[in-house]
């Protein structure tokens, strides 16, 4: 049952889209595209003709903003949803741990009802990036970082008020880390995320387009600080060298969480159920 929707968010890279092709012709019922209205017809000449485009209005603000504004989306509705990365693509391992670096569509189905039966227990699950990903024997593993694309169970967040746009809406400069918030919002709730180890995804950070219209040096920072601030025990700040990507951002701040920590911190797990 395909009970699990799939939302790509994309902005300005119309021509580079990656996703969307590895996503087989299967799921193409429950895929949602969402870009800016000023954007929806350049996006168009791009992607599959039967992939529906949901138009976000011209006053959407930043990542956190666009992500909870795609989950309150009529179409979308609560329950489960997978964000993809417009840019993401996915592997698989074998019984030996050897790394694969295309899903045909047999295997991308397989993946997509491992994420949807796991979302019946879990509030988050995400995905290992490709580097480190053979190093871990289970097949998922609960309790760890969540980027690029994870799966949500958008009804239980609600029911924890559990938000994208936690601190934008505290403050409408922070555009950043939405991703990490609601991960540390969920651990320090007492809701375990878990993490699949039998997939892994690639993906090339800080290309043009998306966050990168609108990140910056001192963004990054104040949003970093930002989440510092909501957990200071659990985060802190580190300076990374060197360039991101190939949009610069020289010398950026970055967080290190303790997500194990995060969980610990709320000493009676809320049930579920």
């Amino acid at each position: 049952m395909k009970d699990t929707k799939i939302i790509i968010t994309t902005f300005m890279r119309e021509n580079m889209q990656k996703a969307i092709f590895q996503i087989p012709n299967e799921l193409r019922e429950v895929t949602y595209m969402f870009t800016r209205e000023d954007r929806v017809d350049e996006l168009r000449k791009y992607i599959p003709k039967d992939v529906k485009i949901v138009a976000n209005p011209m006053d959407i603000d930043g990542i956190a903003d666009i992500r909870q504004r795609c989950i309150e989306n009529p179409a979308i509705g609560k329950g489960k949803v997978w964000f993809i990365d417009d840019l993401a693509t996915f592997g698989w391992r074998d019984a030996e741990l050897k790394q694969h670096n295309e899903l045909d569509s047999e295997k991308f189905l397989h993946c997509y009802e491992m994420l949807s039966d796991l979302l019946n227990t879990y509030m988050q699950v995400g995905f290992s990036p490709r580097g480190g990903n053979n190093r871990v024997p289970e097949s998922h593993k609960e309790i760890g970082r969540a980027y690029t694309t994870y799966g949500l169970r958008t009804d239980w967040m609600d029911e924890n008020d559990i938000r994208f746009d936690g601190m934008y809406r505290k403050n409408r400069n922070i555009k950043l880390y939405e991703d990490y918030w609601i991960t540390l919002s969920m651990l320090t709730k007492g809701h375990k995320n878990t993490i699949i180890y039998d997939y892994y995804f690639n993906y090339n950070h800080n290309s043009s387009g998306g966050n990168s219209t609108f990140r910056n040096l001192e963004l990054q920072e104040a949003a970093a600080e930002m989440l510092r601030s909501q957990f200071p025990h659990l985060v802190t700040i580190e300076t990374k060298e060197g360039t991101w990507g190939k949009m610069g951002m020289e010398n950026r701040k970055e967080v290190s969480i303790q997500w194990q920590k995060a969980f610990k911190s709320f000493t009676t797990a809320t049930p579920l159920f």
